[in-house]
C-alpha cells in the first residue's frame, strides 16, 4: 500500500516528487574520469534542477503558512548542518521582482544556515511555472508531512488553498489525503474569537478542545467556557460534557427568534433560533451562509472546468 508521502507525490508532480525523493530524475553527465567501474552509474541520475546559490541570493516567502519558527530548534539544527553538511536540498523559484530566489519549502534550513560558518551556499531545486496556488499547496503538503504547522497556521493555510483554488472542505480532505472532518475541525478554529485563538497560540488550550468550543454559539460563552476548559485543566472528554451542558443550558433559556429578509424578485432569507438573539449574530450567520454558498459554487465552477 503506498505511503501518503507516495501517495502525494504522485498527485501533485514530478517536482514534488524531486523533493521528496519519490521518482525519476535527470540522467546523470559521463564521468569525467573516463569510464566508471561497471554498476557504479547504474540506475543513477541527476537532477536537472538542481544548483547550489548562496545564502544571500535566497529569501522567504512573506505568505508563507509558517509563521513561528522555534528558534532552539533552529540552532539545534544549525549545529547539525555545520558537523554532517546540508543532507537535502530546498525548493526554490525565481522571483524577478525582487532579483532573488524565493524559498517554497525548506525555510527552517535555510535559517539554520545563516547561524554556521560552514555553510554559505544551499543545494536547492529550482521550480518553474508554479502560480501562487500550487506554490501555497506545496508548503503546506510540506509541512504536513515533515514538521505539524501550529494549528492555527495550518487553519489559515487549509483556508488559503481552498480560496486559491475554489475547493470544498471536503475537495480539500481528498487532496491532502485527510479526513473530512479533521479539516472541518482545523477550520473551525478560525471561527474562534481573538482571546481563544490567542490560547491555542499559547498552548494553554488544545485544538482539540477549542474545535468542541466553537461549536457553541455566541463568543460570550465561546470566552468563557475557554476560560473555565483552562482554568480547571479539563481533559477532552470533561471539556466535550461542559459543552454540551452549555448547550442545553442555552437552549433552555433562550427564545427562539426569527428574522426573514426578503428581496424584490420574492427571494426570502430566513434566520431562526438562538443566532437570531441580535443584530451581531445574524450578521455573522448570514456571512456564514454566504461562505458556504460560495463554496459550493466555485466547487461546482472548478468541476465544470474539469470536466
Amino acid at each position: 500500500m503506498a505511503t501518503l508521502k507516495e501517495k502525494l507525490a504522485s498527485q501533485h508532480g514530478d517536482s514534488v516528487k524531486a523533493a521528496f525523493g519519490v521518482g525519476d530524475a535527470e540522467p546523470a553527465p559521463p564521468s569525467p574520469h573516463g569510464n566508471a567501474p561497471s554498476g557504479k552509474l547504474d540506475g543513477v541520475k541527476a537532477l536537472r534542477e538542481a544548483r547550489l546559490i548562496a545564502l544571500d541570493r535566497i529569501e522567504p516567502d512573506p505568505e508563507q503558512p509558517r509563521k513561528q519558527f522555534d528558534h532552539e530548534k533552529i540552532l539545534d539544527l544549525a549545529k547539525s548542518l555545520e558537523k554532517y553538511g546540508q543532507l537535502q536540498p530546498i525548493r526554490v523559484t525565481w522571483r524577478e521582482d525582487r532579483g532573488k530566489y524565493m524559498i517554497i519549502s525548506g525555510e527552517r534550513r535555510w535559517r539554520a544556515a545563516r547561524f554556521t560558518t560552514r555553510i554559505t551556499e544551499l543545494q536547492c531545486v529550482v521550480v518553474d511555472r508554479l502560480n501562487e496556488g500550487q506554490v501555497r499547496q506545496e508548503q503546506l503538503i510540506e509541512n504536513c508531512l515533515r514538521e505539524d504547522l501550529a494549528p492555527l497556521e495550518k487553519a489559515e493555510a487549509f483556508q488559503v488553498v481552498m480560496t486559491m483554488n475554489g475547493w470544498s472542505a471536503r475537495r480539500l480532505a481528498d487532496e491532502l489525503h485527510m479526513s473530512h472532518p479533521t479539516v472541518l475541525r482545523a477550520l473551525a478554529l478560525l471561527e474562534l474569537p481573538e482571546a481563544v485563538q490567542e490560547q491555542v497560540r499559547t498552548g494553554e488550550l488544545s485544538p482539540t478542545k477549542a474545535a468542541e468550543i466553537a461549536s457553541l454559539d455566541g463568543p460570550e460563552n465561546q470566552v468563557t467556557l475557554a476560560e473555565q476548559i483552562v482554568a480547571e485543566k479539563l481533559t477532552r472528554e470533561e471539556a466535550v460534557k461542559a459543552v454540551k451542558a452549555k448547550k442545553a443550558g442555552t437552549a433552555a433559556t433562550t427564545t427562539r427568534v426569527k428574522e426573514e429578509f426578503r428581496r424584490d424578485d420574492g427571494t426570502r432569507i430566513t434566520v431562526t433560533g438562538p443566532a437570531a438573539s441580535g443584530p451581531d449574530a445574524v450578521v455573522a450567520a448570514l456571512k456564514w451562509a454566504l461562505k458556504q454558498a460560495q463554496e459550493r459554487r466555485n466547487e461546482g465552477a472548478a468541476q465544470d472546468q474539469a470536466a
